[in-house]
């Protein structure tokens, strides 16, 4: 489920997933007394098992002024401001992602109150539980199998597939890894051997970030190869 389902053009956020996904899950739970969500984004599942933190309004003139100074001045000024007001935020999200940050920043300036208090309200009821845990390989491994990875998918066409949706690239499905390093080599910017070197590496950098997150909220980390163990711990837990 929710692969190939939705158009880049389709509007879509965590507020509109969380819809679809419990949608989802209320019809599926009818015949199944498991279902198994996996994907890459933590904040995603947390969305699924918690519920969307309700988050005030953002007047558009902060997000307007929030973007200039980022594109005028960086990202650096932005994290001590988040330092400095929020702490628990700066500790605890992707300090790498700028979206995040304006994110977080957007609320504290609009709310004058910490992101992370809106974060620390109470959970929304579930009528289901959910069983955290993700997967661990060696570093070297890991990065070496994304490398290959990447390779593949250029194999199977990745540069054309990119250079069919340049005309979209503006739209935000599109920002991200593997999309927006061909399209700065399509305008000139890199070459493509620097295109390719950076899908790598932000590939990587993109599993470092999410096995980060997992461990930070307290997912249970088991390597990918001891099935038996992964199996006895979700036994565990449903008889629990």
């Amino acid at each position: 489920y929710f692969i190939d389902s939705h158009s880049i053009q389709d509007p879509m956020n965590a507020g509109i997933y969380e819809s679809l996904a419990i949608d989802l899950l209320n019809n599926l739970f009818r015949s199944y007394t498991m279902v198994i969500a996996c994907g890459g984004s933590g904040f995603y599942h947390e969305v699924i098992c918690e519920g969307l933190d309700e988050f005030p309004d953002i007047p558009k003139s902060i997000k307007r002024e929030l973007l200039e100074e980022y594109e005028s001045k960086g990202l650096k000024p932005l994290l001590l401001e988040l330092k400095a007001e929020d702490p628990e935020s700066h500790a605890n999200i992707d300090l790498e992602n700028p979206r995040r940050v304006l994110r977080a920043l957007e609320v504290i300036r609009s709310s004058n109150k910490a992101f992370s208090s809106f974060k620390n309200a109470p959970k929304k009821a579930r009528s289901f539980e959910c069983i955290k845990l993700y997967l661990t390989e060696d570093r070297q491994i890991l990065y070496d199998r994304i490398n290959e990875r990447v390779d593949q998918m250029l194999a199977d066409g990745l540069e054309a597939e990119a250079r069919s949706l340049y005309q979209f690239k503006s739209l935000k499905a599109l920002h991200t890894v593997g999309y927006q390093e061909f399209f700065k080599y399509f305008d000139g910017e890199i070459s493509k051997d620097e295109a390719i070197r950076l899908i790598k590496r932000n590939s990587r950098r993109y599993a470092k970030r999410q096995l980060t997150w997992y461990r930070n909220h307290g997912w249970k980390a088991f390597h990918r190869k001891n099935f038996d163990e992964i199996v006895q711990y979700i036994e565990c837990r449903l008889t629990s």
